[in-house]
């Protein structure tokens, strides 16, 4: 195999390897918990702290909550592009995991996430998002 064609090889295997990663990284946070222990489920707030280009549903200072864990509640539309950055971690979160642990902050307990559209490739519009507890 040629040199460019192992260099192919790794960035097709580079991101299904990140993906492995995460999710061992997430099952191992929360292989913490007793099997059995009940956790109550802490409610998120995610605010738009950031907006890239022209996105045509967020404005920073945009809010919304998962409650319970699982429901999301709202006053404003919700985009579902950006609800996918949110997808990974928004369980570890609510029960308590730090957002250091997940490498979502450097410090603090706001974690942060963005938008998957790549806005300057697309014409559109990225948000971040800052996410807490929020009881």
């Amino acid at each position: 195999m040629t040199v460019l064609g192992r260099e192919r090889e790794r960035q097709e295997i580079a991101p299904a390897t990140a993906k492995f990663c995460l999710r061992k990284q997430i099952a191992s946070l929360l292989a913490k918990f007793k099997p059995g222990v009940t956790i109550l489920a802490r409610n998120l707030v995610i605010t738009v702290v950031e907006s890239k280009g022209m996105c045509p549903v967020y404005r920073v200072g945009d809010l919304f909550r998962i409650e319970d864990g699982y429901r999301l509640v709202s006053d404003i539309p919700l985009c579902m592009h950006a609800l996918a950055s949110l997808l990974p971690y928004y369980v570890p979160l609510s029960r308590g995991v730090a957002p250091t642990e997940l490498g979502l902050t450097r410090q603090g307990n706001t974690a942060y996430v963005q938008c998957l559209d790549p806005c300057e490739w697309t014409g559109g519009g990225t948000v971040v998002f800052g996410i807490r507890c929020g009881d």
